[in-house]
Order: structure tokens, then C-alpha cells, then sequence
């Protein structure tokens, strides 16, 4: 959002509730409630045809699994004055099918752990034993690290495979696991941003710490030059023939050093602020893509610029680490080419995040976690 007002623009922002840190954000226009994209994709988009016309949007930027879900299955219902890069119906399918990209990776020559859909707690038991312990449990269409459990033995894996199964919706598909090799490594991914199968922009980048802290949103992130992983990024998106952002997610195994494909996130990625911190603005180059504007040519980027959240997390690490002083210097330590989210100018982000969290953290008690925000960015010219 604020790269985007840096550019001249005025982001209106709307979703179906007010707890994203984007709501509050100062560089944001109007904030607008719109209803659940999961109550019918159909009239969400209808919906955004109508704020369009009479506010004048321009581009929609959807930033969320389910706006995407929603924007992909009625492109077609889109409005012609609002543009929007998103790719494909079969591409975006592909993309959530834990199973089927990790067996495209395989036909790309690209390292992927084994994976096995069982059907039945013997076959789970199977693939325990297939693929080794510890392993993975995840739902086989999803996006991101959401529902994944690591798992130590078969026990385990039966007590995770029992409860998995509790449901599915457009995003998510809990009712069929997936059991997967678990690649020991250091998270790295490639984030991208496709124009009908070519890459317009690019970066690598790794993740020095995250939350969960056995893989999940990246905390600590790092930018890198790291042209194996890029190269196996790209074949990925280009086999897709992706249109608008997308990321891989990697495991670079540390006994081999060669990267396995872990996730493939169709959107916007969470670490978007280090690509704009290391001078790749993404959110305006998808503004200028979407337009079908001329684009700046892909340009380098400095290896070794981080980016830190340090609210809430440094505090969540913390909680029962022996290394207190070592996360605190992790986090709030100055050091060059270091940025943060935190902003004097801007601070009602990061507060609205901390009530978010609590809430979510009270809401989930005794239930399976999944996830209950859900943003669609619209942007308009600044006038």
C-alpha cells in the first residue's frame, strides 16, 4: 500500500472484515466491507463490477487464496475498465494440487519430495514408511504452509491423519492428505511476477527465520543471488504459463545443497515488502502489467537485503528460547540494508495486527486452524 501511494496512487482497500494491517494503513483510500468470496464467487465479483463503476476503479489486485479463487473462476464476469493479471483457471488448479506439482516438477527435472494420497489409513501407514520419518501431513489442495503438521513416527501420522479430515471448501481440501518426504533444509523461494509465461521480474530470497519456527510466514528474510533455484523457479511458472505473481517455495537440502520444491503460492507472496525495500517494486509493476503499460526493464536487485517483522514476533520466538538475547538481536538489532515493517509515520498497522492475532488466537482455541482473513486490494489512480 504504500509503495503504491509512493507512486502516486490511492489504494482502496476491501474485504469481508476490518482486521488486515492494510485497513489501517494511512496510504490507503476508502475502506469497503464486502461480503465472504466463499459465500459465492459469482456475487463477490458482481459486487466489485458495481464499487468499480462508481468509484472508477482501475485494477483489482487480489491478495488473498480465496479473492483469487473468486477473481480466476469469473474473470470473464470482470468488468473491461478493471484490469486484473491473474492466470488461468487450469494454471491456478494446478498450482494448489500438492500432488500434481510436485509431479510436473519431476517431469522438469526439478527435485520434489515423494508424496502419496492415501485413501485409507493402511495406505497413510504405507506411505510413513515409503517416504521415512519424520515426514509431512498436508491437504493435497491448499496453498501455502496452512494445515501442514510434521509428524515423528507412525503413531503420530495416524493421530494426524484422523483428524485431518474434516473438510474441504474452493481453497482447501482437508478430506484428502497428502504424506510427504520431509526435505532437511533451509526454506528459499523464488518470487516472480509472469506476463503469459514470461517473467517480467525476479528475485530469490531466504527465509532466516519464520513463525511456526519449523517452517511457516517468513519472520527474517533475506534477499540472495541464488541462479540454480531461480532457474528451477522460472521452469516451474513457465510450464504453467502463469500470468500475474506467483511464488515457490524450496527446501535446499543441506546434505546436497540441491533444491526441492516444496509449495507453489499463486499470489502475492508475504514477504512483498523486502522485494520493494531491495528496489523491485512488484506492486506497481503489476499495476503497469495489468494495464498493459510499458514495464520497466528487469533490473538487478542487491544481494543480502532484510527484511524483519519484529511485532509480534520476536516475542513469540522468545517464548520458551534459551537464546532470548540472540532473537532480540535478530530483530531489533540496527544493522545495514536491514528494513522493518514498523513505521513512525504509519504505525496503525502493526497495532491493528496485534488485536488481529489475539482475536484469531481466542477464536481457535479447541479448533483447527484455518484461516479467517480474507482481502481483495482494489487500486485506483490518484486524482
Amino acid at each position: 500500500m504504500r509503495s503504491l501511494r509512493r507512486a502516486g496512487l490511492v489504494p482502496d482497500v476491501a474485504g469481508d472484515r476490518f482486521w488486515g494491517q492494510a485497513y489501517w494503513s494511512r496510504a490507503v483510500g476508502r475502506r469497503i466491507r464486502l461480503p465472504h468470496p466463499e459465500q459465492g464467487g459469482a456475487e463477490y465479483v458482481e459486487r466489485i463490477n458495481q464499487l468499480a463503476s462508481t468509484y472508477g476503479w482501475r485494477v483489482l489486485l487480489p491478495l488473498n487464496d480465496y479473492t483469487m479463487e473468486a477473481v480466476v473462476r469469473h474473470r470473464k464476469q470482470i468488468i473491461p475498465q478493471l484490469a486484473a493479471a491473474v492466470p488461468e483457471a487450469e494454471a491456478w488448479d494446478l498450482s494448489k494440487d500438492k500432488l500434481r506439482i510436485t509431479e510436473l516438477a519431476r517431469k522438469l527435472g526439478i527435485d520434489a519430495p515423494r508424496s502419496f494420497c492415501p485413501a485409507n489409513e493402511a495406505e497413510a501407514l504405507e506411505a510413513g514408511r515409503t517416504v521415512g520419518y519424520p515426514c509431512v501431513i498436508k491437504p493435497r489442495r491448499g496453498c501455502g504452509a496452512v494445515g501442514r503438521i510434521y509428524v515423528s513416527d507412525e503413531k503420530e501420522l495416524l493421530l494426524a491423519y484422523r483428524e485431518f479430515r474434516f473438510g474441504a471448501d474452493s481453497v482447501f481440501n482437508f478430506e484428502q492428505p497428502v504424506v510427504q518426504q520431509r526435505i532437511d533444509g533451509e526454506p528459499e523461494d523464488v518470487c516472480a511476477l509472469f506476463r503469459r509465461g514470461e517473467p517480467v521480474a525476479a528475485y530469490t530470497q531466504r527465509k532466516i527465520r519464520t513463525w511456526p519456527l519449523d517452517g511457516g510466514r517468513a519472520t527474517i528474510v533475506e534477499t540472495t543471488h541464488n541462479q540454480k533455484l531461480l532457474e528451477a523457479g522460472l521452469s516451474i511458472m513457465r510450464a504453467l504459463r502463469w500470468h500475474g505473481a506467483i511464488q515457490t517455495e524450496f527446501r535446499v537440502e543441506r546434505s546436497s545443497g540441491r533444491p526441492y520444491l516444496i509449495d507453489v503460492n499463486g499470489r502475492f507472496w508475504g514477504a512483498l515488502g523486502l522485494s520493494v525495500a531491495a528496489g523491485l517494486d512488484f506492486p506497481l509493476f503489476y499495476w503497469k502489467l495489468a494495464l498493459g503499460e510499458e514495464l520497466p526493464p528487469a533490473r538487478d536487485y542487491p544481494a543480502g537485503v532484510r527484511f524483519r517483522w519484529p511485532v509480534p514476533y520476536a516475542l513469540l520466538s522468545m517464548l520458551g528460547s534459551p537464546h532470548r538475547l540472540h532473537i532480540l538481536r535478530d530483530f531489533f538489532w540496527p544493522a545495514p540494508a536491514t528494513f522493518s515493517d514498523l513505521s513512525w509515520s504509519d504505525p496503525a498497522p502493526v497495532l491493528a495486527e496485534h488485536v488481529f492475532m489475539l482475536n484469531r488466537a481466542w477464536r481457535q482455541q479447541g479448533r483447527s486452524a484455518r484461516p479467517h482473513v480474507f482481502r481483495a486490494f482494489v487500486l485506483q489512480k490518484n486524482k
